[in-house]
């Protein structure tokens, strides 16, 4: 009887040191592999995401501070545009006033409403970076067809300082040369080539910024729109509306 208990432990004993006892033993070792891959995946995406978030900031700090006051602003009231999309270069002066007739249901009367008229154009937009980092001017300068047999050409001015804007001034720059050809010259550059011009500063409008930077480069990019803006008692201008959304930021020597 001692002799085949003795066997039949040893039996035992030897079944659990064969390939397939020991095959069935070792399944737990497989989940901690892949529990390792899963986490080193899960740490990767964690540095993605922090990166992206880097990039992101980065991105933010090279964006021009606009304060909240700025919608008091006077003559031009500035407002934070996140929403819309503006077009690459767009000038419209509304010149002509239009007569419309308004019937009112409840009295039967007619009623007569002046609306100016829009005349659009298609323009060339430029962006320069006139400073340094601490302070400095932006102007976009926006050429449209329509302005140029009369030789002029609309300026925003950006005044920055410690990457706060601080100011802005729509001014329409007009060639006093009457031989001197449109060529595509902001004030500065005007100045420097000792070419005669006159200036016309706004006097009211609103201006909705998307974009505003001074980060040179050809991916910079500055979008605005200026909506009915009035330039002293000028009847060619009339009021005026622009829009902008251009690439590239340059700082000329």
């Amino acid at each position: 009887m001692r002799k085949k208990i003795l066997f039949l432990v040893l039996g035992l004993w030897g079944f659990s040191l064969s390939p397939r006892a020991l095959r069935a033993q070792t399944p737990q070792a497989s989940p901690k592999k892949s529990h390792h891959l899963s986490h080193s995946k899960r740490s990767k995406s964690k540095k993605k995401s922090r990166l992206k978030k880097k990039i992101k900031k980065k991105r933010n700090l090279q964006e021009i501070f606009i304060p909240k006051d700025s919608v008091h602003w006077k003559p031009i009231q500035v407002f934070k545009e996140k929403k819309r999309k503006f077009k690459s270069a767009l000038f419209v002066r509304q010149i002509h006033q239009i007569v419309e007739k308004i019937k009112d249901k409840k009295t039967k009367k007619i009623k007569l409403k002046k609306v100016l008229k829009g005349d659009a154009s298609s323009a060339k937009a430029f962006a320069a970076f006139y400073g340094d980092k601490s302070k400095g001017e932006l102007i976009v300068s926006i050429f449209p067809k329509s302005l140029e047999i009369l030789r002029k050409h609309l300026e925003l001015r950006f005044s920055i300082f410690q990457g706060r804007l601080t100011a802005v001034n729509p001014v329409v720059v007009s060639i006093l040369d009457k031989g001197q050809k449109e060529r595509f010259l902001n004030y500065h550059q005007l100045e420097k080539r000792k070419i005669a011009f006159s200036e016309d500063f706004a006097n009211s409008g609103k201006l909705f910024v998307s974009h505003l930077s001074v980060q040179l480069g050809k991916k910079t990019l500055n979008s605005a729109n200026l909506e009915r803006a009035t330039f002293g008692e000028n009847a060619i201008l009339g009021v005026v509306s622009a829009e902008f959304s251009i690439r590239g930021l340059i700082h000329p020597a």
